[in-house]
């Protein structure tokens, strides 16, 4: 992950392929992060006008925060790659394709939306 203090506010999508839109179609500010049944994608890229890079979460085992598996970069998939991208990203274990550690508290859910530099 290239962020290693970033604080990402996390909107929960209901299908893989409204975010395969979302990632492919929409350039996302830093602290953007979606959830499509418990996986997180987090806007790891350098800035707005870069490529749209998104790390993917998911929950470690021991429940104290999420392990990276995954780093995709959307704005070189069509949407049809982003939608198959998305859906793989269940099967990928966080044991084997461990990346990086993420702590809670860098993830914020509904109501505790914060305003930072990237999107204030």
């Amino acid at each position: 992950m290239l962020h290693k203090f970033r604080v990402w506010t996390v909107q929960k999508i209901y299908s893989a392929s409204s975010l395969a839109y979302r990632l492919t179609h929409v350039t996302w500010v830093g602290c953007q992060a979606f959830e499509l049944d418990g996986i997180i994608f987090v806007n790891d890229s350098i800035s707005n006008t870069d490529a749209q890079r998104f790390a993917v979460l998911v929950p470690a085992p021991n429940h104290d925060g999420f392990i990276q598996v995954d780093c995709i970069n959307f704005s070189w998939c069509s949407e049809e790659r982003a939608f198959q991208r998305i859906v793989s990203a269940r099967y990928l274990s966080p044991r084997i394709h461990r990346l990086d550690v993420v702590n809670r508290d860098r993830l914020q859910f509904g109501s505790e939306h914060h305003l930072c530099e990237l999107c204030s």
